[in-house]
This record gives C-alpha cells, structure tokens and sequence, in this order.
C-alpha cells in the first residue's frame, strides 16, 4: 500500500476498467517508438557460455536498466504491466548472434563462440524502457554471461521493416506460448504444441499486447491501432520436414518448451508490429519471441 500511495504522489499511477479487467500499473503511459537495438560485442578469444543463458542475458538487461534508473528497473522487473490476467514487461531480446554457429561442447554442457564479434539485439516498442536501456549499457560497457564477459564495441539502432499484411520471419530465438490444464488456471501451468492450438494462443497473446499498447499509448492516433485483429501463423513446412523444430530451454530451473522454425503471419499489419517489437508468444522478456524478416 505505501508503494501505491507513493505513485500517486507522484501523479504515476492509474486505475482504469477496461472490457471488464481492472489493470493497475505505474507504467501504464508511454509513448511508442519503433526501436531495435543491437549491441556489438567483442570476443577476441574462444567463449564458452553454457547451453542455456537465457537469464544471465535478462540479468543483464535489468542491471542496464537500473544503471540508468533504478526506480524504474525494479518496477518493470517486479510488476510490469497487468492486463487481464496476465503480466506483461514489453521487452524481448535474441540469442547471441556470431558469424558461423558456435561449436558445440556436450562434455561441458555449452557452447564455444569463436567468432571475434557478437551481436545481441533487444527491441521494445516502449521508448522509456529503450532509453533506459541504451543509457545504461553504454555506462556499464560490457555484456556478461556467467563467467564471461563481453566489451561493447558499439551500440546501434536497426530500421524498423515495411510491416504488411502478409510477412515471413526466422526466429532469433525460440517461441513459446503457456496455457493451463483448466480455463480458471488452477492447475500447473503447460506449454501448448502445435497440435493443442499454438498458432491461435500466438495471435491471441498479440492480440492482448495490442490493446494495452493502444490503452496506455500517449497519441491516440497512432498506426498501432488499425481497427481489425486477425491474424494467422504457420511454421514453414519445408524446415519442419528437414529440421527438429521443438526444443526444451532452462529458464533457472524451469524447463520451458518452445519451438524455433521460420514462419509465415498473414493479418493486421498492426499485431504483426507488436510482434516483431514484443515478441511473438509468451516469455519475451526471458528471451522467447524475437525474430527478424526473413528475405529467403
């Protein structure tokens, strides 16, 4: 309660009802701006970092965030943003990214970058939390995963694409949507297949992040609100006839199943946005969801 009071001294916080859903957030007013970061990091000599680094690449996005403000760091990190029922942080991030795939080492339950640059891209579509961000990594100056710890060499913007009807993406890292064994969501939490309704769990989780976007957005007049919200996904048959798709992530001990395959998005060219600045799925901000156009 006095964290609530504090907010409204500040003139922050808001109550809104909104299609029957309360959502009560300290962040509810944004502007949007389309923004991709990429950081380019150096490695002057081979890296190991284990298979899964997903949280150490969060970790490492909030110590940047609170490097610039603490305040808001420790609000995005311990809140986000409710919104019918689910918590939303509106940020999303790749894989680290290396010129030629880096070599695998099972003995040791990990991977080895050789490549002597990496690139890391995180995007949100949110321009307090890509200021934040920006300010804070170059004062921090380095990227760390476990044990090792990559300098930043530079840190640019990327142009947003030509968002149209129809677009085709590879994943920069893998995509997972979460449902519950009962509607009322009182069993263990589940990650849907393909076979249970994924495309359709996909487009719904962009269909929310879209409204919250356009509730909370501070010029109405925006392009992110088109006026129409359907949307369909379809993994590209070919690479799943060739390639395993599926894949099992350790997420601090959690085991979350995801997949990682091109794919095609036919719909609004508004949620295909949020998507693309967001993140497609669930788990964006535990490096799920990120992707890039795919020109093949």
């Amino acid at each position: 309660m006095e964290y609530v009071e504090r907010l409204k001294q500040l003139d922050l916080f808001q109550l809104v009802f909104y299609k029957g859903t309360l959502v009560s957030t300290p962040l509810l007013r944004w502007k949007i701006a389309i923004m991709r970061i990429e950081l380019i990091l150096e490695n002057p000599q081979p890296t190991w970092i284990p298979f899964d680094y997903n949280h150490p690449l969060a970790s490492c996005i909030y110590q940047s965030l609170g490097a610039s403000s603490g305040e808001y760091a420790d609000d995005l990190h311990d809140h986000g943003v409710a919104f019918q029922g689910k918590h939303f942080k509106l940020f999303t991030f790749s894989q680290l990214l290396a010129d030629g795939r880096p070599e695998i080492d099972r003995r040791r339950g990990g991977l080895i970058f050789r490549s002597p640059t990496i690139r890391w891209q995180i995007s949100s579509p949110v321009d307090e939390f890509v200021t934040h961000f920006a300010n804070g990594i170059l004062s921090r100056g380095v990227v760390s995963v476990r044990d090792a710890t990559f300098p930043v060499r530079e840190v640019r913007t990327l142009a947003p694409p030509q968002f149209t009807s129809t677009m085709h993406f590879k994943c920069l890292s893998a995509i997972t949507v979460s449902t519950h064994i009962d509607t009322a969501g009182l069993n263990p939490l589940q990650y849907c297949r393909i076979e249970n309704g994924f495309y359709e769990k996909v487009a719904e989780n962009l269909r929310r992040k879209h409204e919250l976007l356009a509730l909370g957005e501070s010029e109405p007049n925006s392009s992110l609100i088109t006026g129409h919200s359907s949307l369909t996904m379809t993994f590209d048959p070919d690479y799943v006839a060739r390639h395993r798709i599926d894949k099992l992530i350790d997420y601090k001990g959690t085991k979350i199943f995801a997949y990682l395959c091109p794919f095609t998005v036919t719909g609004d060219p508004g949620l295909i946005r949020i998507g693309y600045e967001c993140g497609f799925g669930d788990g964006n901000s535990k490096g799920f969801g990120r992707v890039e156009v795919d020109h093949h």
